[in-house]
């Protein structure tokens, strides 16, 4: 646990708010951080001095599996002196090459990455071939100042497991000269490199992607390996950055939720269905709810590869889609002792409406894995007031050399099943068993 890592662009790059601090003192702060918010919340019926452990991750550097650069025109003052103020004209100051980087922070300066120490390597090594594809090809970067240019970000991720990578371009435009060059030269040097994908973005702002993405070479998605199933990514599907400790994470919630072949597994938030498809062999069914259609796609395709016929995924927003989805659980008789939820939100938390809608279904068991204790922290305290129990937490280190951590809570339904208001079963409605 002592291992420190290094890294030649901090500070000057914010990313990694803990590089240089020992892995154990990493690990100590955020179990200290999580504990306080806790303990400060007084949660009904929890002991904040029960939270004692964190989960490392095997890998404290080369672990993140995605990445998203800004590109931006070197000047020959940053490349002399990375600690020199930001050049006159920002990203518009042409010099020898380009940039691939993070902006420093509080600035519009883009600080040059070459080779980032917690990038999975095989990203590091297909930036290279991309910022000479880029500069070979002659792709002309976007202004954010002036919104002219073209090419506004480069994003890259891997399957850790299995070794592809899915090389994304966001452009301003549908058809910038040169994008498909830069696409041919990046697969022409990487065979790992399963397809090549243009995001078109037009609009100004700091949002990265827009709503339409097309195929450049391949194929638009690449395949991991999590838990023995194979998951399918695009470009801006959600997946936990740090595959290992996702794993670590998808197995605690199977635990945690005492899943048996009855039940019926409501996954809100779900992504790509990793969380709903890893968990399908130990229930009857899965219905996953998740806003983004690109990820709703490749859930539906992950499930149709693997088999699984009992996974059922859906567009939409959990504040329409949930009110619906238990009424109709409620008509096809779903007991609640039969009905387990996990949860795997945004940063901000689920909205109070989400909340009341969980509390009227009660669901048995409830599994909510976070990157933001905050409002993970509120949220387990309005389930334990409405009649949960907060039966465990436990850490998972996701983000070494960062700040940030990942913590999942599991809640246990505390009414008494004569008193419980549950779903009722219709007579010969059950479901049979699929293993």
């Amino acid at each position: 646990m002592e291992s420190i890592v290094s890294c030649p662009w901090f500070p000057n790059c914010s990313g990694c708010s803990a590089i240089g601090r020992s892995y154990g003192e990493q690990l100590a702060t955020k179990l200290k951080q999580v504990r306080r918010l806790f303990a400060e919340a007084r949660i009904p019926a929890f002991d904040a001095d029960r939270i004692t452990k964190i989960h490392p991750s095997e890998q404290v550097s080369g672990y993140r599996n995605r990445v998203r650069l800004v590109p931006a025109y070197k000047s020959s003052q940053s490349e002399m002196n990375r600690d020199s103020p930001p050049p006159a004209g920002g990203a518009d100051a042409r010099g020898t090459g380009i940039a691939l980087g993070l902006y420093r922070e509080d600035s519009h300066f883009v600080v040059d990455i070459p080779q980032c120490p917690v990038q999975a390597a095989g990203i590091n090594r297909v930036l290279e071939d991309t910022r000479s594809g880029i500069e070979s090809a002659g792709l002309r970067l976007y202004d954010e100042s002036t919104h002219r240019g073209d090419l506004r970000f480069v994003t890259v991720r891997q399957g850790v497991n299995t070794g592809e990578l899915l090389v994304g371009l966001v452009t301003r435009t549908d058809s910038p000269e040169g994008v498909r060059e830069v696409a041919d030269y990046i697969v022409s040097r990487n065979a790992e490199v399963t397809g090549v994908v243009q995001n078109i973005n037009p609009r100004s702002g700091n949002v990265v992607f827009g709503a339409k993405t097309t195929l450049l070479t391949g194929r638009d998605y690449l395949e991991e390996l999590v838990c023995d199933v194979h998951i399918r990514l695009g470009l801006t599907s959600f997946f936990q950055v740090n595959t290992g400790v996702a794993e670590q994470a998808y197995r605690a919630i199977q635990v945690g939720l005492m899943l048996t072949a009855d039940d019926v597994l409501v996954d809100l938030y779900c992504g790509v269905g990793s969380i709903g498809l890893t968990t399908a062999r130990h229930v009857s069914k899965v219905i996953g709810i998740e806003e983004v259609g690109e990820a709703v796609h490749f859930a539906i395709e992950s499930a149709r590869a693997n088999g699984i016929r009992h996974a059922e995924f859906q567009v939409g927003k959990v504040e329409d889609r949930l009110p619906r989805l238990v009424k109709q659980l409620q008509r096809d008789g779903v007991p609640g002792d039969r009905l387990k939820l996990a949860v795997n939100p945004p940063r901000k938390g689920i909205p109070r409406r989400i909340v009341d809608v969980i509390l009227e279904a009660q669901p048995s068991r409830i599994a909510y894995l976070s990157c933001s204790p905050v409002t993970l922290v509120r949220d387990s305290k309005l389930l334990a007031e409405g009649g949960y129990r907060l039966q465990r937490v436990e850490l998972l280190d996701m983000f070494p050399q960062t700040d940030q951590v990942e913590t999942l809570v599991v809640l246990e339904c505390a009414a008494e099943s004569s008193d419980a208001p549950v779903l009722r079963r219709r007579e010969g409605s059950r479901r049979p068993r699929r293993r």
